[in-house]
């Protein structure tokens, strides 16, 4: 994408939002685009930062007993001793209220999104609602297509709606989060399939996910469990829906041990050293920025840096 080109996209998606417009319509079209890729999830949901966790704190109890439906699943997994990540996270108002529910929390959680501005934004809400476990949290801003992370270095992966918006690839996320997950895949995700009618449009429209269920057969993954939600996330019409996923053996080179990085360079399985405000990777002289405290771990936000010697990174 040429960075004009985002430049106007980012200015029309602007206007679209101030007049109540369909932002992700908006984006496919300037882009030419059927589906979702990853520049307009990335537009779309940074523009709405913070209204998640406004809608959060006008229904903490429908927040709650949603979180807490998904706390009694995930609980039976986890364990203090373990590493979890949430993939994307947005402004966390999902994982807050998780962790406030667990039994067993893990001693390091990572969050993920792809959008900066929402995981700032919400590490305010994280610090308010969940305090005990705040600084277990370890945030960062990624691509699920192109996950920053080492092979096998996460117990459990969960999702909470994140891998929705990415309607036609869904094999290229499962893919990522298949290689990284070591134990445990347990995604809250809509269901095409299983919604109703009414349910199934907005979906279209709105290019969300379908038939996950082939792709994680596809993948050499199976379906242990499949099961709907009693309680919704925000919106009736997109029922929540658990795939519980068993992965496929996979040989790794690395497996993650206390006290060491899982940071990769984007999508690989090239270690990352953190060195100042910024991760740097040895084998291929990158370094990602580090905002605010937040690194900044996607492929087209690398920095050539072949100045820096090996000896510095060590």
């Amino acid at each position: 994408m040429m960075i004009e080109k985002k430049y106007l996209a980012i200015s029309k998606a602007i206007q679209a939002y101030k007049e109540r417009k369909n932002i992700t319509e908006t984006l496919r079209e300037i882009f030419s685009e059927t589906s979702n890729t990853s520049e307009i999830i990335e537009i779309v949901y940074d523009l709405q930062s913070g209204s998640y966790i406004e809608y959060a704190k006008n229904n903490l109890p429908q927040i709650n007993a949603y979180t807490k439906e998904l706390a009694q699943i995930i609980d039976k997994y986890t364990s203090s001793d373990q590493k979890l990540l949430d993939v994307g996270s947005g402004e966390l108002t999902n994982l807050t209220m998780i962790l406030n529910n667990l039994k067993n929390v893990p001693k390091q959680i990572f969050a993920s999104d792809i959008s900066w501005s929402r995981l700032w934004t919400g590490t305010s809400f994280a610090k308010e609602h969940c305090p005990d476990f705040f600084d277990r949290l370890n945030f960062f801003v990624a691509d699920m297509l192109e996950m920053p992370i080492l092979d096998k270095s996460i117990d459990i992966t969960i999702s909470s709606h994140s891998l929705e918006p990415n309607g036609g690839r869904e094999i290229e996320i499962l893919s990522e989060l298949f290689r990284i997950t070591k134990r445990k895949l347990l995604l809250f995700e809509p269901c095409y399939e299983t919604n109703s009618e009414e349910g199934k449009k907005r979906m279209e429209k709105l290019g969300y996910i379908r038939d996950l269920d082939s792709a994680i057969k596809k993948l050499g993954g199976k379906l242990i469990e499949k099961i709907e939600m009693k309680n919704h996330n925000g919106e009736p019409l997109n029922p929540t829906t658990l795939f519980h996923v068993q992965l496929p053996s996979y040989d790794s080179n690395f497996i993650g041990k206390d006290g060491e990085t899982i940071f990769s360079a984007p999508g690989a399985n090239n270690k990352l050293v953190k060195m100042d405000n910024i991760y740097f990777s040895n084998t291929f002289r990158l370094s990602y920025p580090i905002i605010m405290g937040i690194p900044i771990l996607k492929s087209e936000s690398a920095i050539v840096t072949t100045a820096i010697s090996s000896k510095e990174s060590q």
